[in-house]
């Protein structure tokens, strides 16, 4: 008896049935990936931003160095009948609370409107949204009073809704003759943190490392002599700069000029994140 069988193969059908099906698990377990990873960066930064924001308040309790700390969120008490900010409230406990009353930048905040779009569920349940400008200014201002903050760090969660052909800061200081601190992003995805309008001493994240319409965290420490930068708790770099006082005398911005997206739970304390 012959036992050899002759093997016909796959038809045509068969095959174009099976690469279909291997093309939609490819899909499936590429889209599962990107949404474990995303959700994975988010866990990340919303851990680092609440336990380094404790270490710095501890330690600008502990130096008594709190004049001009604050931590801002957006409340109910905050926003007129017309829906725009009219002050900001720092729930640091120090009292900061400050009117964004500079006229260059709006009249008391009304290119400032509150959103429940948040990054995580802290504080009041609102970011501030700075998309929608009537006028082209979209910044909120606190005046450091003349005093030298030699050292310092700034905290914030921020969504660009578009990233710009050219780094537009979500946050950066105004003194006398210039800019000496800037922090922004732009469209290749790479966000700086320079000391200077002209970014002399720089530090600047790989392409790609921020993207639009989603939340991100940065904290930007100083300490006289050191830069340092942390994107979504991944520490970014460092830089020697040498530069005095560049938080201070001059005018904190939040939000500068065409930047367009949504910032939440922004911090800045006179002290070094001891992470240093």
């Amino acid at each position: 008896m012959n036992k050899n069988k002759k093997f016909a193969g796959f038809t045509l059908i068969e095959l174009l049935i099976t690469i279909a099906i291997i093309g939609i698990l490819s899909t499936i377990s590429i889209a599962s990936f990107h949404g474990y990873s995303e959700k994975a960066r988010l866990a990340k930064a919303q851990h680092f931003a609440a336990s380094s924001q404790k270490t710095l308040f501890l330690q600008a309790l502990r130096d008594g160095v709190n004049n001009f700390t604050f931590r801002i969120t957006y409340d109910g008490n905050s926003i007129d009948e017309s829906g725009d900010v009219t002050y900001i409230h720092d729930i640091s406990g120090q009292g900061n609370d400050f009117f964004p009353s500079s006229p260059q930048w709006g009249n008391k905040g009304k290119d400032a409107h509150p959103s429940t779009d948040i990054p995580m569920p802290l504080g009041s349940g609102y970011s501030l949204d700075l998309t929608n400008s009537v006028r082209g200014f979209q910044s909120l201002s606190v005046n450091t009073n003349n005093k030298p903050l030699e050292t310092g760090t700034f905290s914030s969660w921020f969504k660009y809704d578009k990233l710009p052909s050219t780094y537009k800061y979500l946050f950066y200081v105004y003194k006398s003759g210039g800019n000496s601190v800037i922090i922004g992003a732009k469209d290749d995805g790479t966000l700086r943190f320079a000391t200077g309008s002209s970014g002399g001493h720089a530090i600047t994240t790989e392409p790609g490392t921020i993207k639009e319409g989603i939340w991100h965290h940065v904290l930007a420490a100083y300490d006289g002599s050191k830069m340092k930068l942390w994107v979504d708790g991944n520490f970014i770099g460092e830089e020697i700069a040498n530069v005095h006082n560049i938080w201070g005398p001059g005018t904190m911005i939040l939000g500068g000029t065409n930047f367009t997206g949504k910032l939440d739970n922004s911090d800045f304390y006179p002290v070094v994140f001891e992470d240093f």
